[in-house]
């Protein structure tokens, strides 16, 4: 579950043996007592295929087993919301998203996703918890997200319509 161990190992076998190699020894790792980051690894690789259930079965894995404070979810906001399931990822990540634990990209991800799905009242509530943080460089970005929040509320877009940009961070490997 260390991400730069997982990673590096990961590295190692798809040096070795490509794509497929890559793949069969975070499979392998996966079936360890106590594993989620792995888990992660495979829903990735099944979101850039369009397996989105299996994605989702395995994130719902991770998510059970990880430690609350270890939980990479700006990662999975992040592949979440490039693979547009926006109501997938409040539905998973927001019962578990803590403004004092967790990331505040995490956050801002969940915000544009509440945006997107309508949700607009769960949106302010939680660009209001981000500000209480009082972290000076993410006020820019808050402010342009209450901006974003107005408009789609004022102009009762589609979630279509909303340009969904999502922040991520890499998975090694």
């Amino acid at each position: 579950n260390q991400d730069n161990g997982l990673g590096w190992w990961a590295a190692i076998h798809r040096g070795r043996g490509g794509y497929e190699a890559y793949i069969s020894a975070i499979k392998e790792i996966a079936t360890e007592p106590g594993s989620w980051l792995p888990q992660i690894f495979l829903a990735k690789d099944h979101l850039d295929k369009k397996e989105i259930k299996q994605a989702l079965g395995l994130l719902r894995q991770a998510l059970s087993k990880a430690p609350p404070d270890q939980l990479p979810l700006t990662v999975i906001s992040g592949e979440l919301g490039k693979a547009g399931l926006l109501n997938e990822m409040v539905q998973l990540l927001l019962p578990v998203y803590n403004v004092q634990m967790h990331e505040p990209y995490a956050g801002m991800n969940l915000i544009r996703a509440l945006i997107g799905i309508k949700r607009f009242d769960e949106a302010r509530r939680l660009i209001t918890r981000l500000q209480r943080l009082g972290i000076p460089p993410l006020a820019e970005i808050l402010a342009g997200l209450e901006k974003e929040l107005s408009q789609a509320q004022l102009e009762g877009e589609s979630p279509d319509s909303i340009p969904l940009e999502v922040s991520s961070c890499p998975l090694y490997g």
